[in-house]
């Protein structure tokens, strides 16, 4: 499948699949502000879209959004897994931005969905079908209205700020270290490194220039870990103070044998708080360091323990 295709195939699946707990939305439906006493996250789960829904109609056959996605299941496996586990992010964002109370400033959100916006609409200008711009292109092949859509956009972006702002809270409670790595196969060179480390070189160099992992073009540095969360990797860092160089230390990941290096930067402890007493301090963090990869993989994993995330077997 053409990249242009496969970007479009997702998005609009996205739309098509928009997560629902309760409640049904209208296809015109136009964005409202969040109102006083309503966290965001309930216009989320309010804004939701009906279990199942016609997508085609030919003649007095109807064809359903549940069928559409059993086709694509079986057809591009790996995308409908990506758009399920996306779905399931969201209603665990959901659940604990409610449960948090939540909320997200109106002129923030209204700023990023126009951005969000515009970057679709260029987008489609440069790689979409010649002759329609994106508000044609979705009225004329999906039925979707420019309410509707951008209504689909926000809910899409306050999803993301309230992921953003769910995880880092959670994070900020707990005792959390920020560190450096160096990975490496070579036990030679692993071992001169340690040297080198020891006269003073710096860490941030060496990992550039040994490391292969993922943090190596930052200098080996990682965003800040919970000390709650326990991976091979991070194995015997709780010992370490700051500025410490724990290694090399011999590692096995995924059959293959490697030397870790790890340097504990800083330690924070963790801060208690309410949503409101903690909002400033996380807004500002947020702005310093937006939430990673890594961080959204670590929450991710903690919400599925949390909400028992499971796949029903279906009755044949």
């Amino acid at each position: 499948m053409p990249a242009f295709l496969a970007r479009v195939f997702c998005f609009f699946l996205l739309l098509a699949c928009s997560v629902s707990v309760h409640g049904q939305a209208s296809n015109d439906a136009v964005p409202s502000a969040v109102q006083p006493g309503r966290s965001p996250a309930q216009e989320l789960v309010e804004a939701g879209s009906p279990e199942d829904f016609i997508v085609r109609r030919v003649g007095e056959i109807d064809i359903y959004a549940s069928d559409v996605f059993r086709m694509l299941d079986l057809a591009v496996p790996e995308q409908a897994a990506e758009v399920v586990s996306n779905m399931v992010l969201t209603i665990m964002v959901e659940q604990e931005a409610m449960r948090e109370l939540i909320d997200v400033a109106e002129g923030k959100l209204e700023a990023q969905v126009e951005e969000a916006l515009a970057q679709q609409s260029a987008s489609f200008a440069l790689e979409g079908p010649s002759g329609l711009d994106l508000e044609g292109y979705l009225l004329e092949v999906h039925g979707m209205t420019p309410p509707a859509y951008r209504e689909h956009v926000r809910r899409g972006v306050l999803s993301e700020l309230l992921l953003a702002r769910v995880s880092r809270l959670q994070q900020m409670r707990e005792t959390r270290d920020t560190l450096q790595m160096i990975l490496m196969e070579d036990e030679a060179v692993a071992l001169e490194v340690r040297s080198l480390l020891d006269e003073g070189a710096s860490f941030s160099v060496l990992a550039k220039k040994h490391s292969l992992h993922g943090s190596a073009e930052n200098g080996g540095l990682m965003p800040a870990i919970s000390l709650e969360v326990t991976a091979p990797l991070l194995e015997g860092r709780e010992s370490l103070e700051e500025g410490e160089v724990l290694g090399p230390a011999p590692i096995t990941l995924q059959g293959k044998d490697y030397y870790r290096f790890l340097r504990l930067v800083e330690r924070k402890e963790g801060v208690e708080g309410s949503w409101d007493e903690l909002r400033d301090l996380v807004e500002a963090d947020l702005l310093e360091n937006p939430v990673s990869p890594d961080e959204v993989a670590i929450f991710e994993a903690r919400m599925i323990a949390r909400y028992r995330v499971s796949r029903p077997e279906q009755s044949l």
